[in-house]
């Protein structure tokens, strides 16, 4: 069933006044559940950034108490590292003697997968 023009027309004119007046657009169920997944995903997203980067911070925090303190271009190659690495790193970091043992072990963590 579609409404006569004028009545669509006065029904739109009011919903537009309606929510100038709320200060809140009008949005479909749809766009509401769009918006709500997308917050979801984002929150989610969020929450995983910020536990790797809570693993990365304590990692070297942690080399940095064993070394010393460990140059950049270590610990841009720390933050490199998955999830599953950094678990790895702590499981060896008290078997590394040195820093160049340490920068082996990231080399081979962080070595290019070869094409085949």
């Amino acid at each position: 069933m579609t409404l006569p023009k004028n009545l669509e027309r006065e029904f739109q004119q009011e919903l537009k006044q309606y929510e100038e007046e709320k200060k809140m657009p009008y949005i479909t169920s749809m766009e509401r559940v769009g918006r709500l997944k997308g917050k979801r995903e984002g929150k989610l997203e969020g929450k995983i950034e910020g536990k790797i980067e809570g693993e990365q911070n304590l990692v070297i925090k942690l080399l940095n108490q064993r070394f010393g303190e460990i140059e950049e271009p270590l610990i841009q190659k720390i933050r490199e590292l998955s999830s599953k690495q950094l678990e790895e790193l702590t499981d060896v970091w008290l078997t590394l003697a040195n820093v160049t043992e340490l920068e082996i072990w990231l080399q081979n963590r962080l070595k290019p997968v070869a094409q085949k």
